[in-house]
């Protein structure tokens, strides 16, 4: 099947904590369209009404990443969303426990203050959440953006949730091969509109010491339907350090393929995982 190379763009987007020195070199490439059936039935899904898309995981309770309730600054626990899709917490009846960790589609209308939509329950016990649930010194974007579940009622206010009526799967590309040194990731566009104007990156982790992230800019090619193949490097050396950034040298991993952005009045925050952590949508 015959290549032809994309531009790659050397510069580095996300996480507070990213890395922003001399980018290192990636090997992307896009594939001739893989012939066959279309990546979405005929129109495309529409982007006219409010939705997020992204990967669904669920709330837990004592949890820093993703909490399911909060012992707040007033001395109350406030029961919240039974999951979320990307960052944004997903307040719905649909049965989401089958979708975790995968790409879906939430229907609905955005909540302006995340506080206004919790459920006051009682007193926060004296112990509450005592004993930790994830790593000690984790990373400023492993913390969900409600500061953990102990916070305060100004931050939530100041946050979105989402109400969906529905949430459903939907397929936005995976892993399809790997040789080596290189895997192809293919993205699809299921939507009635082109996806060319999002954010697309190659998420790397790696470096000394702790992991830390680091991501490549991708140039996308999706219009509606369509369908693209990307090859990328599975690992890749970054540095020398930056006077301006610190870019730690070392050897770092791929991770992902993120999408980011927004079409119409669809949402995305899409994570595809590669690797070991190959999954449809991936996870946070």
């Amino acid at each position: 099947m015959s290549l032809w190379v994309l531009g790659v763009a050397c510069s580095r987007s996300g996480a507070p904590e990213d890395a922003g020195a001399a980018a290192p070199t990636v090997s992307v490439s896009a594939l001739a369209a893989k012939p066959g059936a279309p990546a979405a039935p005929a129109g495309g899904v529409p982007v006219d009404s409010p939705a997020l898309v992204g990967t669904l995981i669920e709330n837990e309770r004592f949890s820093v990443m993703h909490p399911s309730e909060y012992c707040l600054d007033d001395g109350f626990v406030y029961a919240g969303a039974p999951a979320r899709v990307g960052t944004l917490n997903v307040f719905t009846t649909a049965a989401v426990a089958p979708l975790a960790g995968t790409t879906v589609i939430a229907r609905g209308t955005r909540e302006p203050s995340l506080l206004a939509a919790l459920e006051k329950r009682g007193a926060c016990a004296a112990d509450y959440g005592n004993e930790p649930r994830e790593m000690p010194q984790m990373r400023s974007d492993w913390v969900s953006p409600e500061g953990g579940f102990r916070t305060t009622r100004r931050k939530l206010e100041g946050l979105a949730g989402f109400r969906a009526h529905s949430v459903t799967a939907i397929h936005l590309g995976g892993e399809v091969s790997r040789d080596g040194g290189t895997v192809v990731v293919e993205l699809v566009n299921p939507f009635a509109a082109s996806l060319d104007a999002i954010g697309a990156f190659a998420h790397y982790e790696g470096g000394p010491g702790k992991p830390m992230p680091l991501r490549e800019k991708l140039t996308l090619s999706l219009p509606p339907g369509g369908r693209q193949r990307l090859e990328l490097s599975t690992e890749i050396e970054a540095g020398p350090a930056g006077a301006a950034t610190g870019t730690p040298r070392g050897r770092y991993r791929l991770d992902s393929v993120e999408l980011t952005g927004r079409v119409g009045q669809v949402e995305l925050d899409v994570r595809i995982g590669v690797g070991s952590r190959r999954r449809q949508g991936g996870a946070r």
